[in-house]
This record gives structure tokens, sequence and C-alpha cells, in this order.
């Protein structure tokens, strides 16, 4: 029997998965987002791994803060029981990729993440470092004995890279110049397949918060509204759904007000259906386009047909 413990906090950005790996039963558990989605991904992934042989039940938990004691706190209990693995989810805090990279080392547990690892020197491609502050790090020794232990050479990317595929785009579309709004999760790589496009970067825009991505929205409504004969492009690179919306929704509320204004957008992550589920795109008419990616099951019978018609097209 596998028992699923799930943990919800009520304000959370972060997600940990653990295994028991005994044979006769699977413990696991995650500190999930207030965020149906997550909790929707990991009952889709148990109902999958289901089976006559092996039962799998989910365990509701609810913390009253996702603070660091709370989290290292669910952390050893789990970890008293036996764990397989970490899982690192998109858009967690350092604190959080800090210590389960230093479990992870230490006790030599793989480690999943959905953002790119970057080896050190001599480790494998795959492997996993982290920058720990002195408090983390100070917080770690202390109660794991863990020492200075920053690199898991045990890490696994789930990572998919968009690069190719976002200059396959801005070839398609014949983009000449964009502009660029990323998060601190943001992979260097869109941004050099933009200017080996040949594309130019009219601005470059760094966004930590819902607020700073208001700020930002101002700033390229702005500019739009200066060119009326032209199509504002943005290329957005932002791994956070919140400041991903913000920005459209955000957009979308400038086309409405100023009628000359157009914009195209090409979101440089992977987004999921329920993600336009709370964001108003009729508002903006057709003012307002985005292109997005998404993972599809190349074996479906309705994605072989759409793939087959789109290689037909002769001007593919």
């Amino acid at each position: 029997m596998v028992r699923s413990h799930v943990f919800c906090p009520d304000e959370a950005s972060d997600v940990l998965a653990l295994v028991d790996p005994t044979l006769r039963s699977k413990i696991s558990g995650t500190i999930l987002p207030k965020q149906d989605v997550y909790e929707g991904i990991i009952k889709y992934a148990i109902k999958n791994f289901d089976s006559k042989t092996l039962e799998v039940n989910m365990i509701m938990k609810r913390l009253n803060s996702a603070d660091y004691l709370q989290i290292v706190t669910a952390v050893c209990q789990l970890m008293k029981e036996g764990v397989l693995a970490f899982i690192i989810p998109p858009n967690a805090p350092p604190v959080v990729r800090d210590m389960l990279t230093s479990y992870s080392s230490h006790f030599h547990i793989p480690l999943v993440s959905t953002q790119p690892f970057s080896g050190s020197s001599g480790a494998s491609s795959y492997s996993f470092s982290a920058s720990i502050s002195g408090s983390t790090r100070g917080a770690l020794s202390a109660g794991s004995g863990m020492g200075n232990a920053v690199t898991s050479n045990l890490g696994i990317s789930t990572f998919v890279p968009l690069a190719e595929a976002v200059s396959a785009l801005l070839r398609r579309y014949k983009w000449q110049q964009v502009a660029y709004i990323y998060d601190e999760s943001a992979v260097p790589d869109i941004l050099e397949a933009i200017q080996n496009s040949g594309v130019k970067v009219s601005i470059a825009k760094k966004v930590k918060s819902e607020a700073e991505a208001s700020d930002a929205v101002l700033e390229l409504s702005s500019l739009g509204r200066l060119r009326p004969d032209s199509i504002e492009k943005i290329v957005l690179n932002v791994n956070n759904p919140n400041l991903v919306r913000t920005v459209l929704s955000g957009m979308i509320r400038e086309v409405k007000s100023f009628k000359n204004l157009n914009i195209q957008f090409i979101l440089a992550s992977l987004v999921t259906d329920d993600f336009w589920q709370n964001i108003r795109f009729r508002d903006a008419g057709s003012s307002l386009n985005v292109t997005a990616f998404r993972l599809v099951d190349s074996e479906l019978p309705h994605v072989m047909r759409f793939h087959k018609k789109m290689m037909q097209n002769a001007n593919y």
C-alpha cells in the first residue's frame, strides 16, 4: 500500500515530495502551495501509479504556515520513515532548493527539479549546485550535521528546453525586435536564442513581484502607445504563474483602455490547460495574441492528426 501524505500550507510557493523505499509499503509526502493545480498533478500521478497489486491512498495535512522551521520539521519527520526522492517545484524559494540540495548530498537521496541543474566542475551534467546563505547553512549544519555540503550529484531535471522552439517561432513570425521580460528562475538560453536569431531586444525587464510585473505592463503599454501603427512584441520568460497572469491580465486591461494598442506575446515557458481559465482574453479581442507551449502525448490520435496536417502545410 502506498500512503501519500500531502501537506498544504495556507501560504507557500514550494513543493517537495518524499517516498519511502521499503518493499511492502511506500509513503510519499508533498508540501504544496495553495493552488489546486499542484494537488491535481499529484493526484493524477498517484492515480496512474495505482494498480491491483499496489494500492495508493492520499492523506491530507495542513500546515499553519510555510516557514523554514515547519518545512524542515516536515522533511525530518518523513525522513524518519525513509525517503526515496526529493522534488523541487517551479518557483520554489532559494531556501527550499538549498535545503533539499544539502539533504540530497548528505543522505544520497535523488533530487528532482523542473528547472535545469547547473553542476560544479567535475560533477555530472545533471548535478545541482546551490549557493547557501550563511544563516541557512548554519541551520542545516546544526540540524543535520551536514556542514557545507551544497552540491548534489543525484539531480534529475524534468526541464524541457524551449530555446530552439522560441528561435523557430521568431523566424516564423519574422520578428525584428522584441521586449524581453524575465524572472529570477529564467534560463539564459532563451535570451541567447533571441539574440542568435538576429532579433533586437528593445528592452529587458526583470520582475520579482506582482508589483514589478504591473510596472512592466505600464512601461510596455506606454511604448506601444507611442507607436500606434506597430505591434508591440514581447517574449515573456517567466516561470511563476502568478507573475505571468499579472502581466497578461494587466496588458488586457491596457488593450481595452487604448484601442490603438496591439500586443503579441511568446510565453517562453510551459503552461497547462487550466492556466488560461482565469485570464479574460476575450476582453482584448484581436488586439492581443499569445503563443505558448505545452507538453502533449505524441501518440494521441488528435495530436497525430494535427501533426500530419501541419507537415502537409507548404508554409511549414
